[in-house]
């Protein structure tokens, strides 16, 4: 079911960076990873008084931290597993991985969103518009560039494996 879905939903691509292979590409791409989680766990560690700050509730703050926090434990794990994937060249555990991304993406996009609706509320336009945006850049390298590589390492390992059986 995951496969159609990703078959029918997300882009491919053909080559990492013009000239670099799928599977290369997808060793850097977890490589690279490990900046996102470096980041939540930052937001884990000292972003309480920057949301309280910006005019979100103390509830709603703590909820959002450990959010974040367990999204980073997570995208850690889910790099690792990307890595031993492109180098075993392992479909299962390249679907583990655009699996997480799918509910990393919904995640993230509730949390900036909850983020971004208090900060209006509580008059702070140029951090929610800041916020929001630097949010929609990072959400659509995600989309247009991680994916699509990740996804055509997936298809290629599938085409494999289909002509080897």
């Amino acid at each position: 079911m995951v496969e159609s879905v990703l078959n029918r939903y997300c882009l491919v691509s053909k080559v990492c960076c013009f000239c670099v292979s799928l599977r290369n590409g997808c060793i850097l791409i977890a490589l690279a990873g490990f900046i996102p989680c470096v980041y939540l766990f930052m937001v884990y560690a000292s972003g309480d008084s920057t949301l309280l700050n910006h005019g979100v509730h103390p509830i709603v703050t703590e909820i959002i931290l450990h959010i974040y926090a367990t999204l980073g434990l997570l995208l850690c794990g889910v790099n690792i597993i990307l890595i031993v994937g492109a180098i075993r060249f392992n479909e299962k555990l390249i679907i583990y991985y655009l699996r997480f991304a799918c509910v990393y993406f919904a995640l993230d996009v509730f949390c900036v969103m909850v983020i971004c609706i208090f900060a209006v509320i509580g008059g702070f336009f140029t951090f929610a518009g800041l916020y929001l945006l630097v949010a929609i850049c990072y959400w659509i390298l995600i989309y247009f560039y991680v994916l699509p590589v990740v996804n055509g390492f997936r298809k290629k390992i599938h085409t494999i494996v289909i002509y080897v059986n």
